[in-house]
């Protein structure tokens, strides 16, 4: 009897031991995942997206705007939410910007924070350029979303830029 249970043992030890190896396994494999996510998103808001903003945004309005979802939700600095279409949300802005002496934008900062596999979250600053050659920093938090592939910025809030970055 004792024989068959350091037998059972040493199987319940295997067993234990080969969970252990399959969990750290799957651990190490997840958090490639994530970093190809992060790679990925990342990728494109700098090189689909912000890459569109720093040479005559106005001309590449289309393009800009198909990397919106069809609804933004925008928190403004006074509290507010609210849902725009992204036509509306960007074009009217965009002309008052361009009427105010406003060229272009390039982005000079991103954090970039994976939620999941579908969800991402950035926070960049910007350095608007004005025709005058007057420079400014703006920041913005950006809600990206997967759908069918495809990352699209779901949401927006004006933030303040840390001086310390």
């Amino acid at each position: 009897m004792s024989a068959a249970l350091k037998g059972g043992d040493r199987a319940s030890r295997v067993n234990k031991e080969w969970v252990a190896v399959v969990v750290l396994a799957s651990m190490l494999l997840a958090d490639g995942i994530r970093a190809e996510i992060h790679n990925d998103v990342e990728q494109w808001y700098r090189t689909s997206y912000a890459v569109l903003w720093s040479e005559s945004p106005a001309d590449h309005i289309d393009a800009i705007l198909r990397h919106y979802a069809p609804q933004i939700m925008t928190h403004t600095a006074t509290g507010e939410v609210r849902t725009d279409a992204r036509d509306g949300w960007l074009r009217a802005p965009m002309a008052e910007w361009v009427a105010d002496g406003w060229q272009s934008a390039e982005l000079i900062q991103l954090d970039t924070t994976i939620i999941n596999d579908s969800t991402a979250t950035f926070m960049a600053r910007w350095r608007d350029v004005y025709v005058d050659g007057m420079t400014e920093e703006s920041c913005g938090w950006y809600l990206a979303d997967r759908f069918d592939e495809q990352w699209m910025i779901t949401a927006y809030a004006d933030s303040v830029c840390d001086d310390a970055s």
